[in-house]
């Protein structure tokens, strides 16, 4: 009887994502940040916003990686190579502004509504998803952090133009031969001004809009959102659902 019965092996199906499409006219920005450690164990953050299109690229070093850290930088992002229409960031309380309180909106949501900016937020635990900033993680690594011998934060500080203004010459593979300068040079961007920066008010209301999450569903039909759990459909299990 060998090999007269068979058993049929079924492939696993891979996971659905309902992934954002990059549209010519959708401004579309993908943050992230990165730790190193200074000689002593000193943790120097690096935070980084990449324009999906054109590859710009805007980065700011901290010392810690709060909300207020995390909003101080997108000010500056937005203020550099402009605001988006769509910005995909992970699950990282600096962003949320969650504690051990579920449906809560913090004060980085609270500003991205504010602007008028649409926020997503990926499937936690899968860094792939926001694989073109983490790319850009690696390229600061090998062509800036291991070149150099950091022993303190000024010493980060005083170098830190110098990995972007190189950038702005890179020719990622994305862009088939072209530089980000190049890339950039014909994107019509919205900046925010000093004016309109100073007049956010520092208790931000919490403005009408919308925020896109993205979670796998469970095998008993469910997704958690802001630390609740919510019904959605058995038969999309293991696939990721939008909401």
């Amino acid at each position: 009887m060998a090999g007269l019965i068979e058993t049929e092996v079924v492939e696993p199906q891979p996971a659905y994502y309902p992934a954002p499409r990059l549209l010519i006219d959708i401004i579309f920005h993908s943050c992230d940040w990165t730790v190193r450690y200074l000689s002593g164990g000193v943790k120097v953050f690096a935070f980084r916003t990449i324009d999906l299109q054109p590859h710009a690229l805007w980065q700011t070093i901290g010392k810690d990686k709060t909300t207020a850290s995390v909003k101080a930088h997108s000010l500056e992002d937005w203020s550099w190579i402009g605001l988006p229409d769509l910005l995909q960031i992970d699950n990282d309380s600096a962003f949320t502004g969650l504690g051990k309180q579920g449906r809560t909106f913090g004060s980085f949501v609270r500003l991205a509504l504010y602007l008028g900016i649409e926020l997503i937020f990926i499937p936690p635990g899968e860094a792939n998803c926001n694989y073109v900033v983490e790319g850009v993680h690696y390229l600061w690594n090998a062509s800036f952090w291991d070149k150099n011998n950091f022993s303190c934060f000024a010493q980060v500080m005083s170098k830190r133009k110098k990995f972007l203004a190189w950038y702005q010459d890179y020719e990622p593979p994305a862009l088939a031969g072209l530089s980000v300068k190049l890339s950039s040079a014909g994107q019509a961007v919205t900046r925010l001004s000093q004016t309109q920066i100073t007049a956010i008010p520092d208790e931000l209301p919490l403005t009408a809009g919308r925020i896109h999450f993205i979670r796998r569903v469970s095998q008993q039909g469910g997704i958690e959102i802001l630390k609740e759990r919510w019904r959605a459909p058995i038969r999309l299990a293991k696939s990721m659902s939008g909401q």
